[in-house]
């Protein structure tokens, strides 16, 4: 290997291992090296708050891939890699232990960290944010030797969603507070929110919204949580999931441009020619919504590494791909195809347990939002990618298959 033609990949989540493997896919032929953070790295984040807290899963079944996988393309990890300075002009990252790694061209792909509830009694113990492996161990830890009995989840977004149920499952009595006037006011529509809010107090999670956490009280440990409203919630343990910021202090400091991330171009370049970036800590300017934004997701992680791989070793860029999410609640399960960022109406669809909901753009699907319907959500991406026009009064009625709602068009349909 040639260390001159090094890529050099800060982080080791998702977006970095798969621009690890995609390189050498592509035909890099010089050093790969990711710098991880953590001790333990290369697993999957959204197990955490789900299969992997309740024990389900193990640290092993979530990795992204065997380190083997990683040993046989010649890609070098460096656990406990924290990044102290990048140099631009020297191409060279220092690390906090001052070893220096030069670089020919440079990926960030540094994640992002949760956001911190700065109120009185935020040092106490037995509050617990869940971003990292370590965080997951901490709080199953805590759960396991001292057996508590009931939790408080500030926030209502799909980690304070997940990190519920998963709770609920673990024999804890769960009250998630949640500010503003609906669970995921932010991220879904109404009427999914609903049902989801449904099917946690179906399953014994007390939901209070328009409740902002503005106090922890107890001793040394946390006792309780007091909202604005001067109402005080008693629990043995507070999880917070009140979302992230993304992790651009590296790029602030080379002054590469930010903004909500560290601005990239579709090929996910940033404004140095030798400097991509990928993940949640990158955004992409949207022309729909006039202004840079992040897309904080597994597949765009995964999309995104791809297309710098390609690029770096100037090949075809590869086809882009729709955005999609998922998330996982008792025996629930959420996905949503696309981005519902411009569209002008909506359409509900209900089939018995299942729920999806429809965004348009006049005529044109541009994103939807199904809740026990895998085959809706795959029927939408096909639609949406090969941009089929549905009829959307059939698509309003059940008694309709899914396929009977595609107008006919030239030569291609959904079969």
């Amino acid at each position: 290997m040639n260390k001159a033609n090094r890529f050099l990949i800060i982080g080791a989540g998702q977006a970095a291992s798969q621009l690890a493997l995609s390189l050498r896919k592509e035909g890099w032929q010089g050093d790969i090296t990711m710098l991880a953070v953590e001790a333990t790295s290369l697993y999957q984040k959204p197990f955490l708050s789900k299969s992997y807290l309740t024990g389900e899963k193990s640290s092993d079944a979530i990795r992204i891939k065997p380190l083997t996988a990683y040993q046989k393309k010649g890609i070098e990890i460096i656990d406990n890699a924290h990044v102290r300075k990048l140099d631009r002009h020297k191409k060279q990252i220092e690390l906090s232990n001052e070893q220096q790694l030069d670089y020919e061209k440079l990926a960030i792909c540094s994640g992002a960290t949760p956001r911190q509830l700065a109120i009185p009694g935020s040092d106490k113990q037995n509050i617990f944010y869940l971003n990292t492996l370590t965080d997951a161990n901490l709080l199953k830890q805590f759960i396991a030797q001292h057996r508590p009995q009931s939790a408080v989840v500030v926030g209502g977004g799909f980690i304070g969603l997940e990190a519920a149920s998963s709770l609920t499952k673990l024999g804890l009595n769960v009250t998630l507070l949640e500010h503003e006037e609906r669970v995921l006011n932010r991220v879904c529509s109404k009427s999914v929110g609903k049902y989801l809010s449904e099917i946690q107090k179906e399953n014994g999670v007390k939901i209070l919204t328009h409740s902002k956490a503005t106090e922890f009280t107890g001793g040394k440990k946390v006792e309780g949580v007091v909202t604005a409203a001067g109402l005080k919630v008693d629990c043995d343990l507070v999880l917070i999931g009140i979302g992230v910021q993304p992790n651009t202090h590296i790029a602030e400091q080379a002054e590469l441009k930010v903004d909500n991330g560290i601005a990239t171009d579709n090929n996910g370049l940033t404004n140095d020619p030798c400097i991509y970036a990928a993940g949640d800590c990158a955004s992409q300017f949207s022309t729909d919504i006039g202004q840079y934004m992040r897309i904080e997701s597994v597949q765009n992680a995964i999309s995104t590494a791809k297309r710098i791989a390609a690029h770096a070793c100037n090949q075809p860029e590869p086809k882009s791909e729709l955005p999609w999410f998922w998330s996982d609640q008792f025996d629930t399960k959420l996905q949503i195809a696309g981005l519902a960022s411009n569209y002008t109406h909506t359409i509900e669809r209900v089939e018995s347990n299942k729920l999806s909901l429809w965004y348009f753009s006049h005529e044109k699907l541009v994103a939807t939002e199904c809740i026990n319907h895998p085959s809706a959500f795959i029927f939408a991406k096909q639609a949406i990618v090969k941009g089929l026009r549905l009829e959307q009064e059939k698509l309003q009625n059940s008694e309709y298959a899914l396929a009977d709602t595609v107008i006919k068009q030239s030569e291609k349909e959904i079969v």
